[in-house]
């Protein structure tokens, strides 16, 4: 739980400030938009591969590398100083929230109903997160607010640090639930057709 409330709203840290920062690197409104697409496209082709990886391998390793992954890009990103490394920062950003974006869901149905196994306690604890995740929202802001009144660069390179504390508490997570049983020597049509069975 906490995790969550440290991960989902941890990139809302920069909001204030980031097309400030876009500007800054020469970037103009249709710059902008092409980086916010291709981090939705990286996002979007590696969602599911990276699902099906979680769900056959490890959950857990998955969701450390993406909360150290996802640190690393914005260090990386509070160092941008043109175009070509945002959209490094995007493609990376993209990867690495597709490795972590799901497990934390899984982990919390895995845990609740190893716990209650009416699926009570997973409504519970999902309204419970959901209701933290927006209070979370508005407190990240606000800090990325008041430190926008000191550096710009600063307040993007802080995004790190929730996605630090946040994997280091998923190294603890311990790594539960079924895993998918391969049933095609392919990789790439094993994943095709457990999504399908979905």
């Amino acid at each position: 739980m906490f995790e969550s409330m440290l991960t989902y709203p941890g990139v809302l840290i920069c909001i204030p400030v980031i097309t400030v920062f876009w500007n800054s690197v020469g970037m103009d409104q249709f710059l902008i938009g092409v980086s916010q697409m291709i981090c939705a496209a990286t996002l979007f082709l590696f969602d599911v591969p990276m699902g099906y990886v979680a769900d056959r391998f490890s959950r857990k390793a998955l969701n450390v590398i993406g909360n150290f992954g996802i640190a690393a890009t914005f260090i990386f990103y509070a160092l941008a100083q043109n175009l070509w490394m945002v959209i490094v920062g995007e493609i990376l950003c993209g990867l690495f929230l597709a490795m972590s974006s799901g497990v934390d869901r899984a982990f919390l149905k895995i845990y609740s109903d190893k716990i209650d196994g009416t699926g009570n306690l997973f409504r519970k604890k999902t309204a419970q997160l959901a209701i933290m995740q927006i209070v979370c929202m508005c407190v990240a802001i606000l800090i990325g607010m008041i430190i926008a009144k000191y550096s710009i660069r600063w307040t993007i390179f802080v995004v790190a640090i929730p996605f630090l504390i946040a994997a280091v508490l998923a190294l603890m997570i311990r790594d539960m639930g079924e895993k998918i049983i391969a049933t095609n020597t392919n990789h790439f049509r094993d994943m095709f057709e457990n999504f399908n069975t979905l």
